[in-house]
């Protein structure tokens, strides 16, 4: 059998989310008038948190703009090459109709002379969007949202974004879910030590691994490339639950990889920011126990009493590996892909650097410095 070699440069994968839930916005949500950087750059950002369940909160975010020199819109055309399209042309049907649905942000949240569907808006610019949702989108809508994710590096610590690219109304008859889709990158250090004990004792288990993301630019230097973010996921179980072994024999599977060789996994997790919450453990004080003599409450609604804790939890937790088919064929659920020196990872520099919040840059899919357009250190504060 023939080795097949390991490649050495990493390529992006699928990085993806949908919520259901209700959108919470305030008067401060959308902004109304551009900020300008320091380079001219006029831009517009807005984020707002989607309500899912009842102590889930996920933030989203749209974020675009134009050089005040140069006023384009970068995107694609149909034929999936690069262009640029001219500010004041960016509505104009003509040229749109050159543009694939996948460039525009759809949304679809206001119904209109009593149709029971809403009518469909796309836009080219976020700025634009954002003009929309100013003037649709109201606190407590319940909505579904798509979109892309993006992860970036500050200190050492690699955050996670959620941008938007479809907002519709929620279908009442489904549930609120916050998932996300997204290629991992495993090596040999993903499972920690004594693993399956962790899991017994605490019925969870972090496991470290990476994701692939393009970066333009990172505290002052160019990097124009593909980069490994560290990135961790929660794998939770339930000892008592009769597919316990097998579950853990998929783990170890999924997760065990050899040294010399990184796997590459698409998988489900369920996105999960808000505090901790707990049942039954209210402590029956004299205060609580006069409630109960004076008949105001029970002790079983002491008890079931639901209490929301200060721990803050943000994480992802392991749903379930992504199904992939060719031909009708059902395609491996992981490929042994990359040589760890794949790996490259972002190094912090903070001596030499001025102590930003962040100034690294996403995939712009050009390659000229000029048209490098989110450069700006105080575009990701």
């Amino acid at each position: 059998m023939v080795k097949t070699k390991l490649e050495t440069e990493l390529r992006s994968g699928i990085s993806r989310f949908v919520l259901r839930g209700t959108a919470v916005i305030d008067d401060k949500t959308f902004p109304r008038e551009d900020t300008v950087s320091d380079s001219g750059w006029k831009y517009r950002r807005s984020s707002f948190a989607v309500k899912v369940g009842d102590n889930n909160y996920q933030y989203v975010e749209l974020m675009g703009g134009r050089s005040s020199e140069n006023p384009v819109i970068y995107t694609l055309n149909n034929d999936n090459e690069p262009i640029q399209v001219k500010w004041d042309l960016r509505t104009n049907k003509t040229v749109l109709e050159n543009i694939p649905d996948r460039a525009f942000i759809r949304i679809a949240i206001d119904k209109q002379d009593g149709s029971d569907k809403a009518t469909l808006k796309k836009f080219l610019s976020p700025v634009d969007a954002i003009e929309y949702l100013a003037e649709h989108l109201e606190d407590g809508t319940p909505v579904e949202i798509r979109g892309d994710v993006e992860y970036q590096q500050y200190n050492g610590r690699t955050q996670q974004r959620l941008n938007v690219t479809q907002i519709y109304l929620k279908d009442p008859k489904n549930d609120d879910l916050a998932t996300m889709s997204q290629m991992y990158l495993v090596d040999s250090n993903a499972l920690p030590r004594q693993w399956k004990k962790t899991m017994g004792e605490d019925g969870e288990i972090k496991v470290n691994l990476f994701v692939p993301q393009y970066v333009g630019k990172y505290n002052g230097k160019k990097i124009k490339k593909t980069v490994a973010m560290p990135q961790q996921i929660v794998i939770k179980t339930n000892e008592d639950d009769e597919n316990h072994e097998k579950f853990m024999s998929k783990v170890e599977e999924w997760f065990t990889v050899k040294k010399g060789v990184v796997r590459k996994i698409d998988i489900v997790t369920k996105l999960f920011f808000g505090y901790e919450s707990s049942t039954g453990n209210i402590e029956v004080t004299p205060e609580i126990q006069d409630l109960i003599d004076a008949g105001i409450m029970t002790l079983e609604q002491v008890q079931n009493e639901a209490t929301i804790t200060e721990n803050r939890i943000e994480e992802n937790v392991f749903d379930h590996p992504m199904i992939h088919s060719e031909d009708g064929k059902i395609l491996p659920l992981f490929s042994d892909t990359y040589s760890p020196e794949a790996l490259v990872m972002l190094e912090d520099e903070t001596d030499e650097f001025d102590n930003e919040e962040d100034d690294q840059t996403v995939d712009t899919s050009v390659d000229s410095e000029e048209d490098d357009v989110f450069s700006d250190d105080d575009l990701f504060a």
